[in-house]
């Protein structure tokens, strides 16, 4: 999570978000094996949180599969939860996140991923699931030290 804390700090710079944001990653309940991660400003108020679990296939390539997202009202449009996402995708390796039951802004969400790069395609044909196919090259790019690409992402250049 410190790599998250340094994005946030930037992010927090550039959006002039006045106090110091905090990263927590744990389990969602008690004996649970979904993970939440979630952002919270030093009163531990959560301004935004995924609810996720990762699933590993036959042939060893990692999914990143999540529950629930929500972001504090005043912090949507602003990149929050796509620079979540790319933290869990790099964090966990994933080729792909899969939405399960997805809501509208699970939808919003895929559509700003596929426009900036960070998926290759998204399909939601599959019932009550959406399927996003993460670019790896992109993350890559995005994710090295003093990154440029990620530069772009945090400040919508």
């Amino acid at each position: 999570p410190k790599l998250l804390a340094g994005w946030l700090t930037r992010w927090a710079e550039h959006h002039g978000v006045p106090v110091a944001l905090r990263v927590s990653l744990r389990p969602h309940t008690g004996g649970s094996e979904l993970l939440e991660l979630s952002v919270l400003d030093p009163s531990d108020e959560k301004l935004a949180n995924i609810v996720f679990a990762t699933i590993q296939d036959r042939q060893g390539r990692s999914t990143l599969s999540v529950r629930d997202q929500n972001t504090a009202p005043h912090f949507r449009r602003k990149r929050l939860m796509t620079l979540l996402h790319l933290f869990l995708i790099y964090r966990y390796e994933a080729a792909s996140v899969h939405y399960l039951t997805p809501s509208d802004d699970n939808r919003r969400q895929c559509e700003s991923m596929l426009r900036l790069g960070i998926f290759e395609a998204a399909n939601d044909e599959v019932g009550e699931i959406i399927v996003a196919d993460v670019n790896a090259a992109v993350i890559k790019a995005m994710v090295k030290p003093a990154s440029s690409e990620l530069e772009r992402l945090i400040t919508k250049a």
